[in-house]
């Protein structure tokens, strides 16, 4: 049974190799920290509607694109598509973030069970 050799990550990556990324390597850990950061930018896990999480998936893979293709800008190598490329990236990259806010979401409102339990142990220590 002959193996199959996975080619490695490159800024010419498709979008859809670039999504089956194992969270094991640098740019797997690279797209969670990415999403993890923006989901919390968003209000947290509990707070993020289905479209916001789709945003910040193909957000994060899209600032791995422009990573890598920045390290071939820093080497020198990158061709006058791959300028392209990056350029019409960061404006996607920028648009997705201008639509999931640039501000940071407000922490949500106390319950009205936790302000009771606030008040309850506030009269119990009185």
């Amino acid at each position: 049974m002959a193996s199959t050799i996975t080619p490695p990550i490159g800024p010419h990556s498709s979008r859809v190799r670039l999504r089956k990324i194992d969270g094991r390597t640098g740019p797997g850990r690279y797209i969670r920290e990415v999403q993890r950061e923006l989901i919390d930018h968003c209000g947290g896990p509990d707070r993020v509607s289905v479209a916001q999480r789709l945003l910040i998936e193909r957000t994060a893979v899209d600032l791995l694109r422009l990573k890598l293709i920045d390290a071939d800008l820093a080497d020198g190598t990158a061709s006058d598509h791959l300028l392209r490329v990056a350029h019409a990236l960061r404006n996607t990259v920028r648009l997705a973030l201008r639509d999931l806010g640039l501000e940071a979401a407000p922490p949500p409102a106390p319950s009205l069970a936790d302000v009771l339990a606030r008040h309850a142990r506030a009269g119990a220590a009185a």
